[in-house]
């Protein structure tokens, strides 16, 4: 055997770097996150997601809110039906605050983000000439 070959019992157990649990070599070093975005490193972004979320979970719990309190007071319960309506109106303004957010958060990120993506041009045509087309 060649003194560079690896064998089975150097890839599971080899002084190089730890092994996880489907017999990977891993290095000793904390693996770094190479995905495009790093959503971790952008608060922006983050609000952004975080306000989508809100804006469409929050419409949902008014609903159901609402809902719970209208069924209180048809049974009869004035004081929980009340509660449960001022909980929706509390949960309806949290959701307004929610849409602006998200909204000025969208315009700040698309404002920041401008010189990451550059606009494609359109392609200069070429003239019949250049190209030695007989088509004028």
């Amino acid at each position: 055997m060649r003194p560079s070959a690896t064998t089975a019992g150097d890839f599971l157990t080899g002084p190089s770097g730890r092994v996880d649990n489907l017999g990977i070599r891993r290095s000793g070093r904390p693996e770094r996150d190479t995905t495009s975005g790093s959503m971790h490193r952008d608060p922006i972004r983050r609000v952004v997601l975080w306000g989508v979320f809100a804006t469409l979970l929050l419409p949902v719990v008014l609903a159901v809110v609402i809902g719970l309190g209208a069924l209180l007071g048809g049974l009869g319960d004035a004081a929980g039906s009340r509660a449960l309506l001022r909980i929706g109106l509390v949960v309806g303004a949290a959701w307004m605050i929610a849409i602006v957010c998200t909204t000025v958060a969208s315009a700040m990120a698309t404002l920041a983000g401008g010189g990451r993506h550059r606009r494609r041009g359109r392609r200069r045509r070429r003239h019949a000439r250049e190209s030695g087309s007989p088509i004028a």
